[in-house]
């Protein structure tokens, strides 16, 4: 007997408080089927999977829930400990009731979750908040050598000087520091970038 993941997940989300669910495109996939259950005030995340590239849980097919992390803009999750095993994935039966299966999501998976993930929310935002200063003082310094960050590394930028080559990177705390020094040594490399600093007028 074919079930619908699709009435399956919506019926779990009813019996979850707070939560709703939405469906998800899997790129290059006839095998999987992805859905997300969504805590609607916090935004966290659980994943589900179907082993059904369709809207059919066959008989004795299993979903698999995980929880997911935020993540920053070049895709690094936020999560806790990587080896701490409170917040595994489950798998369940398709063929159990909605009920059922939203009882064992809420009793294995979801205590403690969402207030876990609003506290890697906040240090998800506090690094990006960092990342941006950093990208905003890599471009205040590339302009003070008329030249701007990488587009791949918007944290570096490359000077040149009397055939001298330098690439400099700004840090996460604002420091800033010599990367690579092309055919320089790292003494001259770094006394070539004070020199122009000090005929620029700042640093």
């Amino acid at each position: 007997m074919m079930r619908s993941v699709n009435e399956i997940m919506a019926q779990v989300a009813g019996f979850l408080d707070g939560w709703d669910w939405v469906e998800r495109d899997v790129p290059h996939s006839s095998e999987y089927s992805y859905r997300e259950l969504r805590h609607i005030e916090s935004g966290a995340v659980v994943g589900a999977w179907s082993g059904s590239g369709h809207d059919e849980a066959r008989e004795g097919g299993r979903i698999e829930f995980y929880p997911i992390w935020p993540r920053d803009e070049k895709n690094h999750d936020f999560r806790p400990d990587r080896d701490a095993d409170t917040w595994n994935r489950i798998t369940v039966s398709a063929d159990r009731t909605p009920e059922s299966i939203a009882k064992d999501i809420a009793r294995r998976l979801l205590p403690g979750y969402v207030e876990m993930y609003l506290i890697k929310k906040a240090e998800r935002d506090e690094w990006e908040a960092k990342v941006t200063k950093q990208q905003v003082a890599a471009v205040q310094w590339a302009a003070k050598f008329g030249t701007q960050p990488g587009t791949h590394s918007p944290e570096t930028f490359h000077i040149h000087h009397d055939g001298c080559s330098l690439t400099i990177e700004i840090s996460i705390d604002g420091g800033v520091r010599i990367s690579r020094y092309g055919w320089l040594s790292k003494r001259v490399g770094a006394a070539v970038l004070r020199t122009l600093q000090l005929e620029l007028g700042f640093g």
